[in-house]
């Protein structure tokens, strides 16, 4: 699960930059950060809907985050249905249940 955390962080800083100009003084890792994205790996399969991802992440985001990531985690989820011996995606502990 590290190259799915690397790879959101990632994308989700480009994103940012699409919508807002680079030089300000918000940076997209204030709002997430290898923290909100190890909280993502751990409640993975259980993120159903935006609320469960801003429940886990927090709710620091800026405009359309949530919704972005959301789409993003769905896509590598499809992606793994359609490679089910990949190990990247087995069962993680889950903060939702906390």
């Amino acid at each position: 699960m590290d190259k799915f955390k690397l790879s959101m962080i990632k994308e989700l800083h480009a994103y940012y930059y699409t919508i807002f100009k680079q030089g300000g003084s918000l940076i997209p890792k204030h709002l997430f950060s290898d923290v909100e994205a190890k909280a993502i790996v751990n409640s993975f399969h259980n993120i159903t809907s935006v609320q469960k991802l801003q429940r886990v992440i927090g709710v620091e985001a800026f405009v359309d985050q949530l919704e972005w990531l959301f789409k993003w985690i769905n896509k590598y989820k499809e992606s793994c249905k359609k490679e089910m011996d990949d190990e990247s995606c087995e069962e993680s502990e889950d903060v939702l249940e906390s």
